[in-house]
């Protein structure tokens, strides 16, 4: 999809500031010259995204499931409650789609705030992925297996290319300049960054 958006995305001028609020509907329209194209196209994004968002806020419940069940969270009885019967941490998962929502509607007021928010999110989830990884290869290290039929073996050097993988996923999230232009825009939207600037 990356090399058909590459093909089609028309003069680069009129991609670097697009008419729509995403860039890639009007990448979309540019390919099909159809707005009923575009829309079909986008709906399918949304869909594939609506996916991805269910997927990343279960993700989030279980590792704050998981750390509310070691007592790693204030209230850890609420956060790791199971209802029996439901084999789910209910609590957890309402709380994270909550927080999920609303930090949702930061884009209501900026798309900057929004997206650099959301790249914060992007390198909390993989940091907490690379934790989890860094805890296992440590105790593998220190041949503190646990008590069950799992047998870690070979699997140590998929555990360490899948930690430095997603260690460089982390610092690319965070290795694109902002332009001077989304600076301004970030300021006007959070008065706090712009004073912590000042100070700095």
């Amino acid at each position: 999809m990356a090399i058909t958006s590459a093909y089609c995305i028309g003069p680069l001028d009129a991609a670097a500031m697009p008419a729509y609020s995403f860039a890639f509907i009007g990448i979309f329209y540019n390919a099909t010259q159809l707005h009923a194209g575009a829309t079909v196209m986008t709906c399918v994004i949304t869909i594939l995204t609506l996916c991805s968002v269910i997927s990343n806020v279960a993700t989030a419940s279980r590792q704050m499931f998981a750390f509310a069940r070691n007592g790693g969270l204030t209230f850890a009885r609420i956060w790791c409650y199971v209802r029996p019967g439901w084999d789910i941490p209910l609590n957890a998962v309402v709380l994270s789609f909550t927080v999920t929502c609303l930090l949702s509607l930061t884009n209501l007021g900026s798309s900057v705030t929004f997206n650099a928010i959301l790249s914060i999110g992007v390198v909390a989830l993989l940091a907490s992925y690379v934790t989890s990884i860094g805890c296992i290869l440590r105790k593998s290290y220190r041949n503190i297996t646990p008590r069950t039929r799992v047998i870690i073996g070979a699997g140590i050097m998929a555990y360490a290319a899948a930690g430095l993988f997603l260690s460089d996923k982390a610092e690319q999230s965070f290795g694109f300049t902002p332009t001077e232009e989304d600076k301004k825009k970030l300021r006007d939207a959070v008065p706090t960054v712009h004073m912590v600037e000042r100070e700095q």
